[in-house]
């Protein structure tokens, strides 16, 4: 038995899906190379990352802790003893006195200035 040659015209279909299966494979390769190394690239920048989070939480940490030393009643009576900071007492004629409303007298809702006058509550200082 010889075996059955295919005729011209069916050659010629059939070349066209060979050539269209190998472009297939080949692009496929290329897309699964690219991947692979676009996978290796994106990992790398997340240790990075990772990396200087851990630095950063780190470096938080040592802030906090200075933070709470330097803010710690310790630490202000020292700065009071250095004279660093200075505590004034706070004057009854510098508080708001606030009343609920219906009926409040009107010097809930003013401050008086130490010449004994009324002006209106606010933050900022008299002479």
């Amino acid at each position: 038995m010889s075996p059955k040659l295919l005729s011209p015209s069916a050659t010629i279909r059939v070349v066209p899906l060979i050539l269209m299966a190998l472009i297939t494979a080949v692009i496929a390769g290329l897309l699964v190379g690219y991947l692979r190394h676009q996978r290796h690239v994106i990992s790398q920048q997340q240790l990075g990352l990772e990396r200087e989070l851990s630095r950063l939480i780190e470096e938080a940490r040592g802030y906090d802790t200075q933070i709470a030393n330097l803010t710690s009643r310790t630490a202000l009576q020292r700065r009071m003893d250095e004279r660093f900071v200075k505590l004034e007492p706070i004057r009854a004629n510098h508080i708001v006195r606030v009343q609920p409303l219906g009926g409040a007298p009107a010097e809930a809702l003013v401050m008086t200035s130490p010449t004994g006058g009324i002006r209106p509550a606010s933050n900022q200082r008299t002479r």
